[in-house]
């Protein structure tokens, strides 16, 4: 009878042992193969910060900068604008930011803009050109999206 109980001991400590050592298999092999990731950079010709945000579907391109620095927008109509990033504000005829996905400027504002896995979104802090302090022609295109 001893030996029965001690077999039934070791067969659950077995099993338990097991047990644990496959779900923290699972769990790593989970997080591991659905983690897909989008690189976002943001800064001015000085500095440029990385940092890489998880990708989900239907994640824009101002929600991976949400996720990856302090964002302050500016909703205008139907559109929203990034008006500083990390402190770094926007001067309405001078200065603001613009972005681009893989290298190329978007066709569409930043909060309509859904990514792809592995897109790099680069925002750029530069030359103010799409204010209407400026000929409306420069900006044209950008308020029709």
């Amino acid at each position: 009878m001893k030996h029965f109980k001690i077999i039934s001991i070791l067969s659950i400590a077995l099993l338990i042992s097991c047990t644990e050592k496959a779900a923290k298999e699972t769990v790593l092999a989970d997080t591991d193969a659905t983690q897909q990731y989008i690189t976002v950079q943001w800064g001015d010709s000085t500095t440029i910060e990385t940092s890489t945000v998880t990708w989900y579907e239907g994640i824009t391109a101002l929600t991976a900068l949400q996720n990856a620095a302090i964002v302050e927008t500016h909703p205008v109509e139907k559109h929203i604008f990034v008006t500083s990033i990390n402190g770094k504000q926007t001067q309405r005829g001078i200065t603001a930011w613009y972005y681009t996905v893989n290298r190329k400027s978007p066709d569409k504002l930043a909060f309509r803009n859904q990514l792809q896995v592995n897109d790099t979104i680069k925002w750029i802090f530069k030359k103010d050109v799409c204010s209407p302090k400026f000929d409306s022609v420069h900006c044209k295109s950008e308020s029709n999206k």
